[in-house]
Order: C-alpha cells, then sequence, then structure tokens
C-alpha cells in the first residue's frame, strides 16, 4: 500500500476545516496530529521513504499547532481576568437584573464577582446570576 504524505497546504486545510467546526471533538490537536505522522511513516513505502525536509516541516507544523494553543489558552485566560475585573466595578452598586425563571426585574445590591469557566457571576444578596442578566447598576 503506498501513501502519499500530506502537502503542507492540505494539512493546512485539513485543520482550518475542522477549526471552523462549532463541535470542539471535530477540531485536529497535536495528539491527532502526531497519529497522523506515525501513521504515515509506518505505511511508506520503504524503496521511496518520506523526504526529510517534510518531516521536518511537519515537525514544524506541530510546534506551530503547539504555540498556536498555549498563546489561544493565555488569550483566554487575560480576556477572562479582563471581565473579571470589569465586573468588580459593580461591588457596591444597586444593580437590577432580570430572574429569567419569572421574567421580572430584581433590585439589589452587589457584593461579589466570580468567574465559572468562561462565565462571570455576579452575587446580588444571596443569589449568583450571570453578568449579562444585569440590566442597570446606579451607586446608592
Amino acid at each position: 500500500m503506498h501513501t502519499q504524505p500530506l502537502s503542507g497546504l492540505q494539512s493546512a486545510s485539513i485543520g482550518a476545516g475542522a477549526a471552523r467546526s462549532n463541535d470542539p471533538a471535530a477540531a485536529l490537536g497535536k495528539d491527532d496530529f502526531l497519529k497522523l505522522l506515525v501513521t504515515q511513516l509506518e505505511y511508506q513505502d520503504p524503496m521511496n521513504p518520506a523526504d526529510g525536509t517534510e518531516f521536518t516541516a511537519q515537525l514544524a507544523q506541530m510546534r506551530s499547532l503547539e504555540q498556536t494553543e498555549q498563546l489561544n489558552s493565555l488569550i483566554k485566560d487575560m480576556f477572562n481576568a479582563s471581565r473579571l475585573a470589569d465586573a468588580s466595578q459593580l461591588i457596591g452598586l444597586k444593580v437590577t437584573y432580570l430572574d429569567t425563571e419569572t421574567g421580572e426585574r430584581v433590585p439589589g445590591t452587589v457584593g461579589g464577582v466570580a468567574l465559572d469557566g468562561d462565565r462571570v457571576l455576579v452575587d446580588v444578596g444571596t443569589r449568583r446570576i450571570p453578568l449579562e442578566h444585569v440590566l442597570s447598576a446606579q451607586s446608592e
């Protein structure tokens, strides 16, 4: 069985297609990249092995992918920290938020803020509500 290695353009377009997907499980990661690379090496024609420069280029692509993932994680953390810092400006202010269960506008004073995953939560009285449910804020 003869297989052709993926060119940089082909592997980039595969990764780009996966990145556009809304399904996180569909995105190709570094483990997938390594599996593809190992499979390629296992099934290559011994009489016509892959070019060393191509192999080096694929390793460079993998390293670039790792660095991009690290950068994305860092940017996400910085974005969440910024959102949390912005929300902390509400502490001590009187807010009105939408109670999604009753549909009512509920007044209260912000006592604290928290981050739950990617969601900023605001403590109003005994309730912890998502920041996006806050309709207005004013000093007391």
